[in-house]
C-alpha cells in the first residue's frame, strides 16, 4: 500500500484530508484552506474596488432609466460603508456597463493585480475592436465563466478568443 504525503510539509500521513485536488494533514489543510480562502476574498473585494471605480467615473448625464440612476449611487454607497458588494449588486452592476466603463474596470483591475500582464493587453485589444458585436460576444463569454467557475473566476485567454 502507497504512503500518502501531506502537499504542504511532505510528512507522511495517517488520515489525509483532501482539499482542491491535493492532500494535507489536518493541521496544514487548516492553515492552506484559510490563506485560499483569504486569497479568494481578497481577489473579490478588489474586482469590487474596479467595478466601483468604473461606476463612480460613468458618464450618468445620458442615463434615462430611473432604476439606474437610483441603483448606481446605492452601490457606490453601500461599497464605501462595507467595503464590498453582495453577489447579486455586482452581477448587476457588472451588466449596466459599457465599453468605455469596462476599460476602466479592466484597467483597475490590473492595477490591482487581479488579472495579469497578458490577459490586460487581450482584454484591452479585444475592447478597442470596432463594433459591439466583438463587444457582446466576450461579455456572453465572461458571464458564463462567471456562471460556471463562481464570481470570481478569470477568463483565461483562450477562452477570450472570438
Amino acid at each position: 500500500m502507497s504512503t500518502i504525503n501531506c502537499d504542504r510539509c511532505g510528512r507522511e500521513l495517517s488520515h489525509p484530508v483532501r482539499y482542491r485536488e491535493k492532500y494535507y494533514g489536518s493541521r496544514c489543510y487548516q492553515i492552506v484552506k484559510n490563506r485560499t480562502e483569504a486569497n479568494e476574498e481578497n481577489e473579490y473585494r478588489d474586482r469590487c474596488h474596479a467595478l466601483v471605480k468604473a461606476l463612480k467615473e460613468k458618464d450618468m448625464s445620458n442615463i434615462t432609466n430611473n432604476f439606474k440612476l437610483d441603483f448606481i449611487p446605492s452601490v457606490i454607497g453601500y461599497y464605501e460603508k462595507n467595503g464590498r458588494l453582495t453577489e447579486k449588486q455586482y452581477e448587476v452592476a457588472y451588466d449596466m456597463l459599457n465599453q468605455k466603463d469596462w476599460r476602466v474596470m479592466t484597467r483597475e483591475s490590473y492595477r490591482l493585480g487581479v488579472i495579469d500582464q497578458i490577459d490586460f493587453y487581450s482584454l484591452m485589444a479585444l475592447n478597442s475592436r470596432t463594433g459591439s458585436q466583438k463587444w457582446e460576444q466576450w461579455r456572453q463569454k465572461d458571464k458564463e465563466a462567471r456562471k460556471f467557475k463562481g464570481n470570481n473566476a478569470q477568463v483565461s485567454k483562450d477562452e477570450l478568443k472570438v
